[in-house]
């Protein structure tokens, strides 16, 4: 009897070892390989998706710099305008009188 139940362990034990060796490879070996391979990917994914997201951010501060620069320019031109017709108007006065003054 002490025979048979040494046997019955020692297959029991042998059977458990190929049953971890299967899982191991069978199952553990190739999830690590695709969960791996997931997250390397996704990563790869995420580092894109900051880029993007870093050079819209960058060409927003850009456009706003250009918008306030070319603000700044259409002001001045607007002062500018506003001076030339002041000047106009000084010399079509003065052109007036001198129409005036001939007649």
């Amino acid at each position: 009897m002490n025979k048979i139940k040494a046997q019955v362990r020692k297959d029991l034990v042998e059977s458990e070892k190929l049953l971890n060796q299967s899982i191991q490879k069978n199952i553990e070996s190739p999830l690590m390989k695709t969960t791996e391979q997931f997250f390397i990917e996704f990563k790869r994914k995420i580092s894109g998706l900051k880029k993007d997201i870093e050079n819209s951010l960058n060409d927003k501060e850009n456009s706003h710099q250009n918008d306030q620069f070319l603000l700044q320019i259409i002001q001045s031109m607007r002062q500018e305008n506003s001076n030339i017709n002041q000047r106009i108007m000084v010399l079509k006065s003065a052109l007036n009188k001198e129409i005036k003054s001939a007649a």
